[in-house]
C-alpha cells in the first residue's frame, strides 16, 4: 500500500505545481517577444530606406538612444532657461550637426 502524503509533501507538490505554471507563461510571453522583436527587425529595415538619402542614416542604431538622451535634456534645460520650446534647427545648432549629419526628426 502507498503510505499518503505528508502535508509537507503537499505543500512542495502545490509550489511545483505554480512553478510549472509560471515556466509555461514565460515561454510563451518570450515566444510573443520574439515574434515582436521579428516584426521591429523588419519595420525597422523598411524604414531605414526612407533615410537612404542620407548616409549616416545607416549606422543610426548605434548613436540613437544617446542622441534621445541629449536632446531630451537640452529641450529641458532650454526650457527651464526661456520658458519656451526648443525647435528641432536650434537643437541641431546648440550641438553643432552640419548637413552630413543632423539630428532626425523622431529624435
Amino acid at each position: 500500500m502507498a503510505e499518503p502524503q505528508s502535508s509537507l509533501e503537499k505543500q512542495f507538490d502545490s509550489f511545483r505545481v505554480q512553478l510549472e505554471q509560471s515556466g509555461t507563461l514565460r515561454d510563451r510571453i518570450r515566444s510573443v517577444v520574439s515574434e515582436i522583436e521579428s516584426s521591429t527587425r523588419l519595420i525597422y529595415a523598411t524604414l531605414l530606406l526612407v533615410h537612404q538619402s542620407r548616409p549616416h542614416t545607416r549606422y543610426h542604431g548605434d548613436w540613437k538612444s544617446e542622441t534621445q538622451t541629449v536632446v531630451s535634456m537640452l529641450t529641458f534645460m532650454y526650457w527651464l532657461e526661456t520658458g519656451s520650446l526648443l525647435e528641432h534647427k536650434e537643437a541641431e545648432e546648440k550641438l553643432m550637426l552640419g548637413s552630413d549629419f543632423g539630428l532626425d526628426v523622431e529624435d
